[in-house]
């Protein structure tokens, strides 16, 4: 389905996620070469930030991707889509969170867009990265949480791969999109199976 919808051929044997988690390597088309789909790890693992941040950086601000110099590279020379059909924002109840699913009212899979560097893992050895950026949510999803993912429309994908236009990172069109509640039991990440995009019936 991956495949048939970017044009693109997977390098490696593809499993399905459904529910990712930072550090596991998931699909990604980079902007070297659009014909393929290669397994990268969620989370950029720059020097510095691995000294922080256990999972590295795993989302990157639309706001920080334009103005601060640390992903001025990235932004120029590393761009890539994130292949997925829905993501997840958890509401807060004090302590208490509830997990939704958000995807596009075709059901078909979508672009996010993200970059990506060639990093290093604790032990020395390397590692291609990635990271979602995000942007204020819309409507649909500001309900729930107040950033969201960037979903790029089909239209450009292609323009965000070859030119890294800032102009494309806006929030995906709020009426274009549908949620609804999942199951609890993914607050766990080891937890990972087809039922847990079903809608809950908790």
């Amino acid at each position: 389905m991956l495949e048939d919808r970017f044009h693109a051929k997977f390098d490696g044997e593809y499993h399905p996620r459904y529910n990712a988690a930072p550090s596991q390597n998931l699909p990604v088309i980079f902007n070297e070469d659009e014909r393929f789909i290669h397994f990268a790890r969620w989370g950029l693992l720059p020097e510095w930030a691995r000294k922080l941040r256990r999972d590295g950086i795993i989302n990157v601000r639309t706001e920080t991707l334009i103005d601060k110099p640390t992903f001025k590279g990235d932004l120029s020379k590393r761009r890539c889509l994130v292949l997925s059909d829905g993501f997840y924002e958890w509401h807060r109840h004090g302590t208490y969170k509830t997990p939704y699913r958000f995807t596009i009212k075709s059901g078909e899979p979508f672009a996010l867009a993200g970059i990506w560097e060639n990093n290093h893992t604790s032990a020395g050895e390397p590692v291609r990265t990635f990271a979602i950026i995000t942007t204020k949510a819309n409507g649909l999803v500001g309900r729930i949480h107040d950033r969201m993912p960037i979903i790029l429309p089909r239209y450009s994908e292609h323009g965000w791969l070859e030119e890294g236009n800032i102009n494309l990172l806006h929030p995906y069109v709020a009426k274009e999109m549908k949620t609804y509640r999942v199951s609890r039991v993914l607050n766990s990440a080891r937890t990972d199976e087809p039922a847990m995009i079903e809608p809950s019936k908790d």
